[in-house]
């Protein structure tokens, strides 16, 4: 852990813990009614993800980062290919992970860590951007 706190980390954090609680308990009642467990499992997955920012564990950035591949993965065998009915599903933790890339270079010390936040940035808005355009 860096001995300097990440203010944009512990906030991010916390956005993404409040989220992930909303979905574990909404997720939880669908559960209970005989719906899909992706949400409570998601919910688990993004407060303990949360927590992880908060603590400043660069592993909350890569659960987050797991859960948003799980997320797409799921919202393609749910709607399949059809990129409006994708939308609802996938904009939100992409434009969470988006915000996690710029958080990142804010926990770590590494020499070129806001080349490697912008690049990644970069190629998540190019590739949504190509797949909603085709």
């Amino acid at each position: 852990m860096n001995a300097r706190r990440s203010w944009s980390a512990i906030a991010l954090g916390i956005v993404i813990a409040a989220i992930g609680l909303v979905l574990a308990v909404g997720g939880a009642w669908l559960a209970v009614l005989g719906g899909s467990l992706y949400y409570i499992i998601t919910g688990i997955a993004m407060a303990v993800s949360g927590y992880l920012l908060v603590r400043q564990r660069i592993a909350g950035a890569w659960l987050y980062a797991a859960v948003v591949v799980l997320t797409i993965l799921w919202a393609f065998g749910e709607v399949g290919t059809n990129p409006w009915a994708l939308v609802p599903r996938v904009i939100a933790p992409i434009v969470l992970l988006i915000a996690l890339l710029l958080v990142i270079p804010t926990m770590v010390r590494a020499a070129n860590r806001w080349k490697l936040a912008g690049g990644g940035i970069v190629a998540v808005v190019a590739v949504v951007a190509i797949f909603f355009t085709v």
